[in-house]
Formats: structure tokens, sequence, C-alpha cells
């Protein structure tokens, strides 16, 4: 039986299990419960209606390319396509300037991304921030997921969402 620390019972006490709680109320919650002596940041986790194709292993993040040579890495779409990472304009991983898009990447250009079982995951801000700017970032962030919904997908694209502090435990939310 796995023993849990006084801070995690004390903590998990306001946990409520399969209750949809409003964004508002659970990011005040997350802020209550966030007790560790660190500046916690508040994360956001999505489960989709899509699942990563499995198959070969990869042993890079990124893939920067210029637009010439687009054309032979397109034979590998089906391959880099659904991990994500098959270079793309938008996000800054086909330019004709390499040492720029490699110096972008490293100082911290954010791109979303799906593991192989469907779940999403990013950070909305640390505890510090004001409520408003949590919530503002929360409804930005999954309206851009929203966006990016492929056509091929058929009914709910957004399973499950929860939100957790970095030391706290997880509100599944329910409405806005």
């Amino acid at each position: 039986m796995k023993k849990r620390s006084k801070r995690y019972n004390e903590i998990s006490k306001t946990a409520s299990k399969d209750k949809k709680i409003a964004t508002k109320e659970i990011i005040d919650l997350v802020k209550k419960n966030s007790t560790a002596k660190f500046d916690e940041s508040i994360d956001v986790s999505l489960r989709i209606n899509l699942k990563q194709s499995k198959g070969g292993e990869l042993n890079f993040e990124k893939l920067i390319c210029t637009p010439g040579m687009m054309i032979k890495l397109s034979k590998l779409g089906k391959v880099l396509g659904p991990k994500g990472l098959m270079p793309n304009p938008k996000l800054g991983t086909v330019a004709t300037d390499i040492s720029k898009a490699v110096k972008d990447i490293k100082t911290g250009l954010i791109e979303i991304r799906i593991d192989k079982d469907g779940n999403l995951a990013s950070t909305l801000g640390r505890k510090s921030f004001a409520n408003e700017k949590l919530l503002e970032n929360y409804n930005h962030f999954i309206e851009s997921v929203k966006k990016e919904k492929p056509d091929t997908i058929k009914g709910e694209f957004i399973k499950n969402i929860f939100l957790t502090s970095t030391m706290g435990i997880s509100f599944k939310v329910g409405a806005k």
C-alpha cells in the first residue's frame, strides 16, 4: 500500500472525485491547494479523441528544413505527420535561415503535441498569476486546440479536461 505524505492527505480532502466543477472555481481550488514552497505552475491536461500512429522510433524532437527540402520530406509525411514532427512554416520549422530557426526553438518556442495515448498537456502560468490571466490563458488554449481538430475525427474531440498545480492534485473541469 502506498504511503502518502501529510501534505497530500490534507490536500486530497478538498478533492471531489468525478465531480465536474466550473473553470473559475477550479483555478481557485488549484491555487489554494498549491502549498509548495515555490511558485508552482498551473497545468492543463486534455484527453482528446485522437491516437498517435504506433510504429518505428525517432530519436529527435524537432525537424527543421529549408523550403527546397520539403519536396523530399513529403515522402515521409505519413510517418512524421502523426507524430507532429513534419516541418511547418507556421511553426517556424521551415525556414531559409536555419540558424535563426534553431535559435528560436532553443529559446522556448512552444508547440503543442499529443502523446501516443491521445493526451495533451500544457502550462497555463504560475500560481502567482492573477486568476483572470490564468482563465484567459485556459480559454485561449482550449480554443486553439478546438481549431486544430482534424476533419477525420467524428464526434466529441475533447473528452476530458483536468487542471492541476505542479505538486497538487488534479480537478476535472466541467462548464466554463
